[in-house]
């Protein structure tokens, strides 16, 4: 089967194409990979105030984390594109992406030097993107490559914990959706019977977003309170493939 699929976009892209009429509309399939940047930073605020310098700082130094959640991403994507004349195509595109972006990180019980050890985990995962983008570029023959930017909306799903020897437990945790500009550059080429070609380079920064933490069930004790709160700050980059049928 795989060498079937190989064959026909081989033959495809192989066969000779007739010169490229990027006016109209167009659907089609994508795939590719993402890998992004998750800063995730541990703000102590409460009756943390009242504890040492030194443990405060080894809190927050360990429980924050700088993750690249990556992952195979596939979708769908349509729009329409027009020549406005002298090389110069203009266009807008519309997509839903499945993302498959998740990292994780859990340590060892580390040794404050306060009494308790603690062990720390932050966990980040992304799972759809639905994106708007304007493109404009130039048609060398052969090949149209153009610019592209918009806005998108995605999906997140962000959780930080923390479990002491002493039996301190707390999570945070958010699943939401966050929006930002997204950026980028590709290139198309046409292909035979109304088929074309992309390859397309995104890039996206988020909004911050921020979760606290509350008590776990079982915790050694919820009093005073001791407050943890997460700031966020993500961006990711997709490299795609694409085939669209111009209609």
């Amino acid at each position: 089967m795989l060498r079937t699929v190989i064959a026909a976009v081989a033959a495809c892209v192989a066969a000779p194409a007739a010169a490229a009429d990027w006016s109209g509309f167009y659907v089609g399939l994508h795939a590719g990979y993402g890998f992004g940047e998750a800063d995730q930073e541990a703000l102590l605020s409460g009756q943390w105030s009242a504890e040492p310098a030194g443990l405060r700082n080894f809190v927050s130094a360990n429980w924050t984390a700088d993750q690249e959640p990556e992952g195979v991403i596939y979708g769908v994507h349509g729009g329409y594109d027009h020549e406005l004349g002298s090389g110069i195509v203009a266009g807008i595109e519309g997509e839903y992406t499945r993302l498959g972006m998740e990292d994780e990180r859990a340590t060892a019980s580390l040794p404050s030097g306060f009494g308790p050890s603690y062990a720390f985990s932050n966990r980040v995962e992304v799972d759809h993107q639905i994106a708007a983008r304007l493109k404009l570029g130039y048609d060398f023959g052969p090949i149209l490559i153009y610019a592209t930017g918009g806005y998108a909306f995605f999906n997140v799903d962000a959780s930080a914990s923390v479990l002491s020897s002493g039996g301190y437990s707390k999570t945070g945790s958010i699943d939401k959706s966050t929006h930002g500009w997204v950026e980028g550059i590709g290139a198309e080429v046409p292909l035979r019977d109304h088929w074309s070609a992309h390859f397309l380079f995104i890039h996206t920064n988020f909004d911050k977003f921020d979760f606290a933490t509350v008590y776990n069930p079982g915790s050694t004790f919820t009093s005073p309170a001791y407050g943890e709160n997460f700031e966020n700050d993500f961006e990711v980059n997709f490299l795609r493939l694409g085939f669209s049928y111009r209609l």
